[in-house]
């Protein structure tokens, strides 16, 4: 379902420290921030569509589960269902620059408003993948003796491949012998469609010769085969009824669970 913002939402609530004793690395001011998270939540992967943009976001809480800013570093690894990867990252986030407030109009969220830490991922820095489903790990550190246990975030909006269909050099001549006698369609136009793997084709033509005085629907063989030369799919595709010059248009061809690449639809005569 299509929305402004597609949040993935993480199940568990809340993880507790697994230290207690803060490194030498941060400042005194950003020690002192350090020293009051006691808690992490909201761990989410998104794809933010208003600015066309992927976001790791996660919240930091003190003691009595305030949302606060503090120092820290992130580690985060994006893999798709194929097990590769297809993005990673190791950022150490500023309470300045990588903090910011969140707010949500709807009175559903009103809890969720507070301060946020945010990373803005490029879709032009993930590889495409054939599905869009993966899966994201994320880990936080406060310093390099205090981290977060890691969360496992799934995912289904992925970048994926774009997907193309070659056509035939058009107007093509098909026969059809299905009847005993040969009939000739002749195909002028295609043209596809493609959404969440299915595969929607386009055929437009006529009936350029026939034997029969009566009007008859006919069939055009189609089959569809990857860039690496297996055949997807094949079937028949049967026309209106037609009479002698009759046109038909944009007749459809579906065809399910195409996953994304490049294909070829070879048009074949029927005997």
């Amino acid at each position: 379902m299509k929305r402004i913002c597609v949040l993935i939402y993480v199940i568990c609530l809340f993880s507790t420290l697994s230290a207690v004793a803060y490194g030498d690395s941060l400042t005194s001011s950003e020690r002192e921030a350090a020293s009051k998270v006691e808690y992490i939540a909201d761990r989410e992967f998104f794809y933010y569509e208003r600015d066309n943009v992927y976001v790791i976001r996660f919240s930091l809480k003190d003691k009595d589960k305030n949302r606060i800013a503090s120092p820290c570093t992130v580690e985060a690894q994006l893999v798709n269902a194929e097990g590769t990867e297809v993005y990673s990252i190791k950022k150490t986030l500023s309470m300045t620059g990588d903090f910011s407030t969140w707010t949500w109009s709807s009175k559903l969220f009103q809890d969720r408003n507070g301060i946020y830490g945010t990373i803005y991922i490029s879709p032009n820095d993930i590889l495409k993948s054939k599905s869009a489903k993966g899966t994201m790990l994320i880990k936080v550190y406060l310093d390099k003796y205090i981290s977060f246990a890691e969360k496992t975030i799934d995912v289904d909006e992925l970048p994926t491949i774009d997907t193309s269909v070659i056509f035939p050099q058009l107007p093509k001549t098909i026969s059809d012998k299905s009847y005993g006698n040969t009939a000739i369609i002749k195909i002028t136009n295609m043209t596809y469609k493609y959404n969440n793997t299915t595969l929607k084709i386009y055929l437009t033509g006529e009936l350029d010769f026939t034997w029969y005085e009566v009007s008859r629907m006919y069939h055009v063989g189609w089959r569809l085969i990857d860039e690496e030369g297996y055949i997807v799919k094949s079937g028949q595709l049967l026309t209106d009824s037609l009479g002698w010059h009759d046109k038909f248009k944009n007749k459809e061809i579906i065809i399910f669970d195409v996953e994304p690449g490049l294909y070829k639809l070879e048009l074949r005569d029927v005997v």
